[in-house]
């Protein structure tokens, strides 16, 4: 196994706190990335047993895209209300011109991503409600085989106390809120709806 070697271009624009253009505003920012990669390296099923992984090298891989975030935020005295949008898009393309996979996605690399997040706190009071989107996915190179785009929510109650030299937080999650059935890898479901609740102690 070789390792990899690359050259990598980024450009960003950003705007924070612009809050006399946009009262609401609190960030708008997007990034514009470009890299060559040579070797680089993949983990993928083995051909005979899908369910041994193995690193390989890709000879040649270009990456290309751009991801996009906007914030916006409301604050009053006791209230405060926020939400949050994000969209990915990547090109991840075999650049071998000898192999039939030249300039298809490569495995695993879905081309469309996003997440939605918004939420309010009230007092010791929060809530928070996210949900994320993955688009289509190839699970072999030739995209003979993929896998469905899934999207997930998720929720967030917590109650918090500030003390005197520490913060005390209650809180109860709901992951895949919808139940939705999905699968990062091929072969192995994530969980369905799930609950869980904590205590954080912050010193």
């Amino acid at each position: 196994l070789d390792p990899e070697k690359s050259w990598n271009e980024e450009i960003t624009w950003c705007l924070k706190d612009a809050k006399e253009a946009l009262p609401f505003l609190h960030e708008l920012s997007i990034t514009f990335f470009h890299s060559m990669v040579r070797d680089w390296i993949r983990w993928v099923p083995g051909p005979d047993d899908p369910y041994m992984w193995t690193p390989q090298n890709v000879q040649k891989v270009r990456a290309a895209g751009l991801e996009s975030r906007a914030g916006l935020r409301m604050e009053t005295r006791k209230m405060d209300l926020y939400g949050n949008i994000s969209y990915s898009f990547t090109r991840s393309v075999n650049e071998n011109k000898d192999e039939s996979t030249y300039r298809m996605q490569l495995p695993y690399v879905a081309e469309h991503t996003g997440m939605i997040n918004a939420g309010i706190g009230y007092g010791h009071f929060s809530f928070n409600y996210t949900q994320s989107f993955t688009g289509e996915r190839s699970t072999v190179a030739d995209h003979s085989e993929t896998l469905p785009p899934f999207s997930i929510g998720r929720i967030r109650i917590g109650y918090g106390w500030n003390l005197k030299k520490c913060l005390l937080d209650f809180h109860f999650r709901i992951d895949n809120l919808f139940d939705v059935e999905y699968q990062m890898v091929q072969y192995y479901p994530n969980p369905g709806i799930s609950f869980t609740g904590g205590v954080n102690l912050k010193m």
